[in-house]
């Protein structure tokens, strides 16, 4: 087979400088299409930690892009939240144990009271003066009597002061013994009798006082229903029911974790954008150098990886057959050479030999050597 025929059926030596630029710049890129992956595990993994921990997140029943939008409420907040509503509650606290206390007090004070205001004809000093003259008065009467000068309207009306007497004597012995009784109790109930006078004397500024620690208990309530409404105004714009202030502080920590694991679901998209776009340019600038070498154009569904080894295998072809392209130009050059020199010598020999031939005929014509001659 000639160098013409085979260099007939070569393909001609195309520029493969654009595609191997091309290749170098894409593969110093990196493994593109691994760290893409990568990028998508790990938006993955980010994007179902969010979700878990969103449902986790207590009393939230809106989306993660909802709850990215809200303004939450700082820790320095709610730890002074904390701090105010700790005070208000232990102030209310402390004034309702206080006027429990006076009202417990009070409450005994008036048992005792009840108690002693239960006793039957409790003895006083002007009983016991009116038991006396009663009795003396009696005696009187008994004295007249006895004289015959005693006025019988009279006796007959102190007779009926006392039950069951029938006449004056029996009256005057029972008042008597009702003098002596009332006597006999003033002395036995007088430390009961100055208890109770105690007892009402103490209870009088005691209820000034329980009207006065009502007032404070009020107070303090209408303090704690205040912060409490702020409290729960705070959180108004999350659409939620406030817990109290530490478990406040846990939800906060929790949301925050499930806006940075959906800030880094984001990162990772965009880093995917951003390498997706990258590859797409690298994919463009391969596709156009291998369109401009007359290599077919490859399709959109096939993979980074096998679009970069396809490139590198028509390289390599392409590489392969300009060389021997070359070769064979180089051949036929230095085949062309040889037959210019061969030629060249044929003349050469040519041109020496007519110059001998018309030597040798000179040299031999004295000598008569034509053909015929004796």
């Amino acid at each position: 087979e000639s160098v013409s025929q085979r260099l007939e059926v070569c393909p001609p030596a195309c520029d493969v400088q654009p595609l191997q630029r091309a290749l170098k710049v894409a593969q110093g890129a990196g493994p593109l299409q691994t760290q893409l992956v990568q990028l998508e595990t790990q938006r993955d993994a980010a994007a179902s930690d969010a979700r878990l921990a969103l449902a986790r997140l207590p009393g939230w029943s809106g989306t993660l892009a909802d709850l990215e939008q809200l303004a939450l409420p700082v820790e320095e907040t709610v730890d002074r939240f904390e701090r105010d509503i700790g005070e208000r509650v232990q102030a209310h606290q402390t004034v309702c144990r206080k006027r429990t206390e006076v009202a417990d007090e009070i409450g005994e004070l008036d048992e005792q009271i009840e108690r002693m205001q239960h006793i039957q004809d409790v003895p006083t000093e002007e009983r016991l003066d009116l038991a006396r003259r009663l009795r003396d008065r009696g005696w009187e009467l008994l004295k007249q009597q006895q004289r015959q000068q005693a006025d019988d309207a009279e006796v007959c009306q102190f007779v009926q002061q006392f039950a069951g007497a029938d006449d004056l004597l029996q009256a005057f012995e029972q008042a008597i013994a009702q003098s002596d009784q009332i006597a006999d109790r003033l002395r036995r109930e007088a430390t009961q009798v100055a208890e109770m006078e105690q007892s009402v004397a103490r209870r009088e500024p005691l209820a000034g006082r329980l009207d006065a620690l009502e007032a404070d208990q009020q107070q303090a309530k209408a303090a704690c229903d205040q912060i409490d409404q702020q409290w729960r105004s705070l959180w108004q714009p999350l659409g939620i029911k406030p817990l109290p202030a530490r478990e406040m502080r846990a939800w906060l920590r929790q949301a925050h974790t499930v806006c940075a694991a959906a800030q880094q679901v984001r990162a990772s998209e965009q880093q995917m954008r951003q390498m997706e776009d990258e590859i797409a340019g690298h994919r463009r600038n391969l596709v156009t150098a291998a369109a401009d070498m007359g290599l077919p154009p490859a399709g959109q569904e096939i993979s980074w990886a096998d679009l970069l080894q396809s490139c590198e295998e028509s390289r390599a072809s392409t590489q392969s057959s300009n060389q021997k392209h070359a070769q064979l130009l180089e051949d036929k050059e230095q085949l062309t050479r040889d037959m210019k020199q061969a030629r060249a010598a044929a003349e050469k020999a040519t041109r020496e030999l007519a110059a001998w031939a018309e030597n040798w005929a000179a040299a031999t014509a004295p000598l008569d050597l034509r053909e015929g001659a004796e």
